[in-house]
């Protein structure tokens, strides 16, 4: 075939969109089950980070020694996708003095300088809030030593429950909410901190006092588009006063602000008011953001029973598209993957591989489990397996009688999913068939635009059909009245049956058809010799009303 994504063997089509699709390619909950295995879990938020480049997750467990903590130790999650080999867990050895906080702090990685910057939170009981800066080197395990140094602030700021993201291009890390260590000190301020990482000279926080900021809180999450220089805030709670009884309540609202690390324009707050759900209010969710698709991924957390003084844990899982207020109407969208689900939890961490579509997960507390706490790992696949582009089919025929010579012909081919029409085409009056099979004539047949999604258990089907040739306006073409029928040769060689389809996430790729016995399948190697192949038609006729003939149909269910 000379032009392999202009033509496309419409025997082929159907059985490479089958064998193109891994198994489980729909949206999926996996369990990993690395080895090694870190401390025991605690019952706080468990920040951690993904390092694309290096297929490593980065897990800060803090906690004081002298409260039974874990003096701030850092584990490494190595092929944390669940890709290229087993996970596996370890211990980074750093050496340096590391952060005293015992959670509730913010952490933030700058995978260009392989830098982890760990801020605030608790002290011993959570009691006073924590001002300090920490920065570990090395902080995925590669490139050297990992050593801890305390960052020189010039006003340092103390801060609990607040969220931070990292922006690479100006070393700021921007810091939203959070409150004082007591209920009714919740904040909604928005300050960043100028050279986060530790290098550049000292650091200093500076206020960005943008106009009409959401609601005082804490317990929310923060995201970060760096292409836009957007952050995104979902969801969070507000300790109004404490016991007894606690007086406390949850948000479900979504803001973005705009020009967040101070540089480029104004920084200003806007709310979004999303189509679709939404989700329950929540607290200590976690969210990731996917900068391919520009959406944010919510899962689990907790919901705020005022009545019953209780938080119930939430398993559920929800997409926001637009996340970054640019492009469309955000909508919620409920995701209902497959597979076995991690189940509610809160203070669990998760990170996300857009390269992969993965969002993996660590650990959460649900105090109905045995333990509460775990340090268990996900990942929830979010690739999703469509036809987003079928080109031109390619047949090759001939005739099954030398007699019909001169009989023109039409194709048609038909794409089913489910027994359901996705697309077809008809090319009409082909000319100049011959029963030569050395001979046979190359016919494209277009097919109309494919956009749809596939799943395990689909069953899609192909029918190919011919009739005498009919002009546009339902007269035969030139040519006979009626014919033995009409035969579709392919072989690898001389008529190489193939075909290029883009079925995502796959990339876009070529096959040739193939045949062993009655078994039809594809394969993206050419076979070495022609084999003839063949298929006829049953006798046409244009008499009555010219009915279409099948040629053939292939069918498979997808695994």
């Amino acid at each position: 075939m000379s032009s392999r994504r202009s033509r496309i063997s419409v025997l082929a089509v159907l059985l490479g969109l089958v064998w193109c699709v891994p198994a489980s390619k729909a949206q999926t909950w996996t369990e990993l089950s690395p080895t090694g295995s870190p401390p025991d879990p605690f019952f706080g938020p468990k920040p951690v980070h993904y390092d694309a480049v290096s297929n490593r997750l980065i897990l800060f467990f803090p906690g004081n020694v002298g409260s039974g903590g874990y003096g701030n130790q850092v584990w490494i999650l190595t092929n944390a996708n669940g890709l290229g080999g087993p996970a596996a867990w370890t211990q980074l050895a750093t050496t340096g003095t590391p952060p005293a906080s015992n959670s509730f702090e913010s952490v933030v990685y700058d995978g260009g300088t392989n830098r982890l910057v760990v801020y605030g939170g608790c002290q011993v009981g959570c009691s006073p809030a924590r001002s300090q800066v920490f920065v570990l080197t090395n902080a995925n395990g590669l490139g050297g030593p990992a050593v801890w140094s305390e960052s020189t602030v010039t006003n340092p700021q103390a801060r609990v429950g607040h969220s931070a993201v990292y922006d690479t291009a100006s070393n700021r890390m921007i810091r939203f909410g959070g409150h004082f260590a007591f209920y009714g000190t919740d904040q909604n301020d928005t300050t960043f901190l100028s050279n986060a990482n530790g290098l550049g000279g000292s650091s200093t926080w500076t206020s960005l006092s943008p106009a009409s900021p959401p609601g005082i809180r804490d317990g929310h999450t923060a995201t970060y588009d760096a292409a836009t220089n957007r952050m995104t805030v979902y969801a969070g709670q507000r300790l109004i006063s404490t016991c007894c009884p606690y007086v406390q309540s949850d948000y479900d609202d979504v803001w973005v602000l705009e020009h967040a690390s101070g540089l480029g324009g104004t920084p200003a707050w806007t709310e979004l008011n999303p189509a679709g759900g939404p989700p329950d209010a929540r607290s200590g969710h976690s969210t990731v953001y996917d900068p391919v698709n520009n959406r944010i991924i919510v899962f689990g957390g907790s919901k705020w029973n005022q009545p019953a003084q209780t938080s119930d844990a939430l398993g559920d899982v929800w997409e926001l598209s637009h996340a970054n207020g640019l492009g469309g109407v955000p909508v919620w969208t409920p995701i209902l993957a497959a597979g076995v689900p991690p189940g509610p939890r809160t203070y669990q961490g998760a990170a996300f591989d857009a390269a992969n579509q993965r969002m993996i997960v660590v650990g959460g507390r649900n105090d109905l489990d045995v333990p509460p706490t775990s340090n268990r790992v996900w990942i929830l696949d979010l690739q999703e397996t469509a036809i987003v582009d079928v080109a031109p089919a390619a047949l090759w025929v001939g005739l099954k009688n030398s007699d019909d010579q001169g009989t023109r012909f039409d194709l048609r081919a038909q794409l089913y999913l489910n027994d359901t029409l996705l697309t077809e085409g008809t090319t009409r009056c082909v000319a100049g068939v011959t029963r030569n099979p050395a001979k046979a004539k190359e016919v494209m047949v277009s097919l109309g635009a494919v956009n749809q999604e596939l799943v395990s258990g689909d069953i899609l089907a192909l029918v190919v059909s011919t009739r005498i040739g009919t002009n546009p306006d339902d007269t035969k073409c030139a040519g006979h009245n009626n014919a033995v029928g009409l035969r579709l040769h392919y072989d690898g060689v001389s008529r190489p049956s193939g075909f290029g389809a883009e079925i995502t996430p796959d990339p876009a790729a070529d096959f040739f058809l193939h045949r062993d016995g009655s078994a039809f399948f594809f394969d993206p190697v050419m076979p070495g010799s022609p084999t003839p192949q063949q298929a006829d038609s049953s006798p046409v006729n244009f008499a009555g009303s010219n009915p279409w003939k099948e040629i053939g149909t292939w069918s498979r269910t997808l695994p």
